[in-house]
């Protein structure tokens, strides 16, 4: 079998490793990955970040090519800011609302996430030597 190229995809905050994964018997070196991305990237501006990596029949793994969407930063809207606490009628600051009936003020936590497996070959690569350690 033929050496395999991954190809990892980002959009927005997302972690490459979270992100979309492609594969392609067609992509062998640098020039055809940058190709490839610049392609990908004219076409998808929502697209942050795309990684190539190589891997051969034996699981060793090698970036190709890696390559940061110039449209994305151009396009990304900008971070907005927290709301300011409206001022009362008389000029004093807001309050912050406290717990109702007087209760201990219990701050929302999320929910810790569940591990996300990755289905490529890279990631489940990286999960077992993680399991190892």
């Amino acid at each position: 079998m033929a050496e395999m190229t991954e190809i990892y995809s980002c959009r927005g905050n997302q972690d490459l490793r979270d992100g979309k994964v492609d594969y392609s018997y067609d992509i062998r070196d640098r020039a055809e990955a940058e190709a490839d991305a610049r392609l990908k990237c004219e076409k998808d501006s929502t697209i942050r970040k795309i990684a190539y990596y190589a891997v051969n029949d034996a699981g060793d793994y090698r970036n190709i090519f890696t390559y940061s969407n110039p449209e994305y930063a151009r396009n990304a809207a900008p971070a907005k800011a927290a709301p300011k606490p409206a001022a009362k009628p008389n000029g004093a600051p807001a309050k912050a609302k406290s717990a109702p009936s007087g209760g201990p003020d219990i701050a929302k936590s999320a929910a810790p996430k569940a591990k996300k497996v990755k289905a490529g070959l890279l990631g489940r690569l990286k999960d077992f030597l993680s399991e190892e350690a």
